[in-house]
């Protein structure tokens, strides 16, 4: 039998890069049962793109939006994929190697494991060799869980693959006040809350490009700090509620954190006002 497995992919402007992004999707060796693309306001001219494809392509829904974030978009998405099995989540200026959803399928068939996940690197260094089939390295869920904070790499959302049912039983979605790590906070609920092991393939099959305005690549700002903040809040208290002390310990000492980093910027901002009124 086919497994049903769909990929949401937010759209908003991603310029030149969406075509080959999308046809990475239908080069696939293990065919998307759908690809929900989200157009949340572009203004680009990917929003008509999108269009196209839906023309184009048996498998392609396409849902337009205004412009509330990419949150609010992979829930739209969601909200499109009930009679999938799996779901995974694609940025729409990356690429995706053709074994993509082969390879992470297998691995979450392995010995049921409640998700997978591949290595990842830059779009530029892409090669669409073939993979030889392994064994996935199995790593338990709750051991990635009390790595938050330590290695978000662990936690970008589009390398991977989720279960459906576990997303609907258990009512993860994400949390649209949050612009940034949005992906970390939904990848831990999900761990947490499967409980259970996911499978790696050591093999690089997601290709992403760099976004200079990412928290990443540019030094954080208040925003940022108060975000984190907030996020680490809702991961005490996650914790708190499976009694995980070793992740309410990162997320108390996250938090002390960002209130240190708080609390000296706006000492510094206090200084210069002082200094510019002598």
């Amino acid at each position: 039998m086919i497994p049903k497995i769909s990929v949401v992919v937010p759209v908003y402007n991603p310029g030149i890069f969406f075509s080959d992004c999308i046809e990475s999707l239908e080069r696939q060796t293990l065919k998307p049962f759908m690809i929900v693309l989200v157009d949340d306001g572009s203004t680009d001219g990917s929003a008509e793109q999108c269009d196209v494809f839906e023309r184009l392509y048996d498998n392609v829904k396409v849902v337009h939006t205004s412009n509330y974030g990419v949150s609010h978009a992979r829930n739209v998405g969601m909200s499109y994929i009930e009679d999938a099995d799996y779901i995974s989540f694609v940025d729409s200026d990356d690429v995706a190697h053709p074994q993509y959803i082969e390879l992470l399928y297998e691995a979450i068939q392995n010995d049921n494991a409640c998700a997978s996940w591949c290595r990842f690197s830059e779009a530029d260094s892409f090669l669409a060799y073939s993979y030889q089939k392994s064994s996935p390295r199995r790593v338990s869920s709750s051991s990635l869980c009390e790595s938050v904070f330590k290695k978000n790499d662990i936690f970008y959302l589009w390398d991977k693959l989720f279960s459906v049912k576990i997303i609907k039983e258990n009512h993860i979605r994400f949390d649209e006040r949050y612009g940034l790590w949005e992906d970390l906070l939904f990848c831990f609920k999900y761990f947490m809350l499967c409980n259970d092991y996911i499978n790696c393939v050591d093999e690089e099959l997601y290709y992403y490009r760099q976004n200079d305005n990412s928290i990443v690549h540019r030094d954080a700002n208040a925003k940022d700090r108060i975000a984190q903040f907030s996020i680490a809040s809702d991961i005490l208290f996650l914790s708190v509620k499976k009694m995980n002390f070793r992740c309410i310990f990162t997320s108390l000492l996250q938090q002390m954190k960002c209130l240190v980093w708080l609390t000296k910027t706006i000492l510094k901002c206090a200084i210069k006002k002082i200094i510019v009124k002598k």
